[in-house]
């Protein structure tokens, strides 16, 4: 039977609904099995930026027990914090280890992040999910903004985290939504060049009146068929 070399517990981090400006924190604890490590246990990273590691002491326990059985755990905690400027919308990515593709063991260790900073400003879906995605198929994705005020969403500039996903306005105005709120549409394109595996990514809005809008973009890209 194989060994399950690293886990992670928990398995996903939730930070649930929160308010602007709260900060709340977790922690995480990851086991490792010391015959899959090189030298010291590689470090855990967020592909969030407003999400924050603090990494706690390495307990060793790889020794021999007090009957002589031999006990292969290694364990650290990290401490895991929102920055309190995180921006509103859905909370995306994932914790992994800063390892090269080529370390199978610790590089399929991944974590996802999930959690909503509430706001008056809102987008529908909250996250851009192309789920199993063939190069080729339809790569588009359409993303409705709301908000209380027109003036919000008229000088929204969207940026993005990787140069394959690209978004824009499909509206060139703000349009009343009819229940007292304002709306605009975000195109979301997948590039060709987005390369094969898990896809974590984000577009951020910036809104009129300096806030900011979190749209996590995720899914997994699948190896192009041979032609």
């Amino acid at each position: 039977m194989a060994v399950q070399q690293v886990s992670a517990s928990p398995h996903r981090l939730d930070f649930g609904p929160i308010s602007p400006g709260q900060h709340p924190s977790k922690d995480i604890t990851i086991s490792f099995d010391p015959r899959a490590l090189h030298g010291t246990p590689p470090v855990l990273v967020s592909t969030n930026s407003a999400v924050r590691l603090q990494p706690m002491p390495v307990i060793d326990q790889s020794g021999a027990g007090p009957f002589g059985a031999k006990s292969l755990s290694i364990t650290q905690t990290y401490h895991i914090t929102l920055s309190p400027d995180a921006p509103m919308g859905a909370i995306g990515g994932v914790l992994r280890f800063d390892v090269p593709p080529s370390d199978t063991i610790f590089s399929m260790t991944r974590i996802p992040l999930s959690g909503t900073v509430n706001g008056d400003v809102t987008a529908k879906p909250a996250v851009a999910d192309f789920g199993k995605y063939q190069p080729g198929g339809k790569a588009d994705l359409v993303i409705a903004v709301s908000a209380p005020k027109a003036a919000t969403l008229k000088t929204g500039i969207v940026s993005s985290k990787d140069a394959g996903v690209t978004a824009r306005w499909t509206d060139e105005s703000v349009q009343e939504s009819g229940n007292g709120k304002y709306m605009r549409h975000l195109l979301v394109h997948l590039g060709s060049g987005v390369p094969a595996g898990d896809l974590e990514s984000g577009l951020k809005v910036r809104l009129g009146d300096g806030r900011a809008l979190a749209i996590p973009v995720k899914g997994e890209i699948l190896v192009a068929p041979d032609r």
